[in-house]
């Protein structure tokens, strides 16, 4: 049993280390190196071939050198008419609390809960131990909470542009990774495995007053109605009372013992599953840009999509479960998407508006799951007092469904480059998911290396908000991404 429990806390775990194998992309995600160190900003200002993902617009501009078109040109895209790129990112996000349950988790003392849930009249049941065992049911609980969960993404990016057209290859992969666990079939003998456990376990309990001030009289007249009697209320309060880790959470002992008056069944028929959703999705867009005015272009891009498409779920308690791939759960699909992209420029200020998956393309897996690419519209304004710097402000004005369930992004995005002396760019900026409040706000930092017509880039991120493992603190969302760039 004691082996089983560690499964159970270790259960919580598979879902950092199982996403490995893949790589995303339901959210607007920062791709490509130069716009992630600028805090995922680009609409407004980008300037090389990932112009099909940022804003095809862009593509107007690219070598329209006349007089005219000079006046306006802040970032020197009319001197360019050959490029090519390649980009290469993957990051990690912890949604919800999970790292926080399974820290939670980590730390219980089995051996104290062992006796308690056995109602070992050998031992002496304190406080603490009952308190374990009822967190235990507790944290495993929050496990299942809506929005809990990892998120894998990666995104890889090439191509070519000539003037005003671009060809490439975009690969944008999103993995949602959750836990469903079964909190009935816990098989937990006579200590917390319905009323009746419990009250057999606290009967070892040394005696107590005949009142107790721990559970309130709300959550007392609930206990009974669940079925246990005044007296065991007593009794677990008195010891839950004179416990210092128990001082404060009444609400949530509360909602143990209510999950705990459910629980039936033994750990061999338990259903705790890792759930896996998501997709990796391959574009090939052919995008074009044309400049109607100096000042304003207009741009699209149609392209061939193909999706692996993953739906699947592994058993925490299956023996099989090391022999999982996520090649049984995938499922390939094809189709096409539609992006639009508008660019405004005038001396030292551009604006950007790009709108991507105008037709919603759908891949359905065969067990129903099905991967939308909705609609998705972000818009953003760039400064450049100079043509050595660039400062820009983004917003997503669509919220994005990720492939984690219950979770969505919008992001607002903010960075800053100066490329000194044309030979370094230096980058920085933030960005915050405007939808959530779980990872905070998240530092971006990039470095640009310019060799003539060649670039080397990398950059990162990392969030503000902490989770603890284990006495380790990690941020809960990071990213990296490296790139090669050559414009002509």
């Amino acid at each position: 049993m004691k082996k089983s429990f560690k499964y159970m806390a270790v259960g919580g775990l598979v879902v950092f280390s199982l996403g490995s194998q893949v790589v995303q992309a339901a959210e607007f995600q920062p791709a490509g190196v130069r716009a992630l160190g600028m805090g995922g900003a680009g609409v407004a200002s980008i300037r090389d071939t990932n112009a099909s993902y940022w804003n095809p617009a862009a593509f107007g501009f690219f070598g329209e050198d006349d007089a005219a078109m000079k006046a306006s040109d802040n970032n020197g895209m009319g001197d360019k008419d050959f490029g090519i790129s390649a980009d290469v990112g993957a990051g990690v996000s912890l949604q919800g609390n999970l790292a926080g349950l399974v820290d939670t988790i980590g730390k219980i003392n089995y051996g104290a809960v062992q006796t308690a849930i056995n109602g070992n009249t050998t031992g002496t049941l304190a406080g603490q131990p009952l308190l374990d065992s009822l967190t235990l049911i507790n944290k495993l609980d929050g496990l299942n909470a809506p929005g809990t969960g990892l998120r894998i993404l990666a995104n890889g990016m090439g191509g070519v542009r000539i003037k005003n057209f671009g060809m490439g290859v975009q690969v944008l992969g999103e993995i949602g990774v959750s836990a469903k666990i079964d909190t009935q079939n816990l098989g937990l003998a006579a200590g917390v495995a319905g009323v009746a456990g419990v009250q057999q376990a606290v009967a070892a309990l040394p005696l107590a007053a005949t009142t107790t001030t721990y559970f309130s009289a709300a959550q007392q007249a609930q206990l009974v109605g669940l079925g246990y009697t005044q007296a065991t209320i007593n009794q677990v309060g008195a010891q839950l009372a004179a416990t210092p880790a128990a001082q404060g959470q009444q609400a949530t002992i509360a909602q143990a013992l209510n999950t705990v008056a459910n629980t039936t069944g033994s750990l061999s028929n338990n259903n705790s599953t890792i759930h896996y959703q998501g997709a990796i999705v391959t574009e090939v867009p052919l995008s074009y840009g044309y400049a109607i005015t100096p000042n304003f272009s207009i741009g699209g891009s149609l392209k061939y999509i193909q999706a692996q498409v993953i739906d699947g779920y592994t058993g925490v308690f299956n023996q099989n479960s090391n022999n999982f791939s996520f090649s049984q759960f995938k499922e390939t699909k094809s189709g096409f998407g539609i992006d639009m992209g508008a660019m405004y420029r005038m001396p030292n200020f551009q604006a950007g508006l790009v709108l991507r998956n105008l037709n919603s393309p759908k891949f359905k897996h065969s067990w129903g799951y099905v991967y939308e690419m909705k609609p998705q519209a972000k818009l953003g304004v760039s400064y450049m007092p100079w043509n050595t710097v660039t400062m820009e402000l983004d917003a997503d004005l669509t919220k994005n469904k990720s492939a984690l369930r219950s979770y969505d992004t919008q992001y607002i995005n903010a960075g800053l480059e100066w490329n000194v002396f044309h030979i370094v760019a230096l980058r920085a900026g933030a960005y915050k998911n405007m939808a959530q409040n779980d990872i905070g706000t998240v530092y971006t930092a990039g470095l640009g290396i310019n060799l003539w017509a060649a670039r080397l880039d990398i950059g990162g991120a990392m969030s503000t908000k902490k989770s603890q493992y284990q006495g380790q603190s990690f941020p809960r969302e990071a990213r990296v991404s490296a790139a090669l760039n050559i414009d002509f």
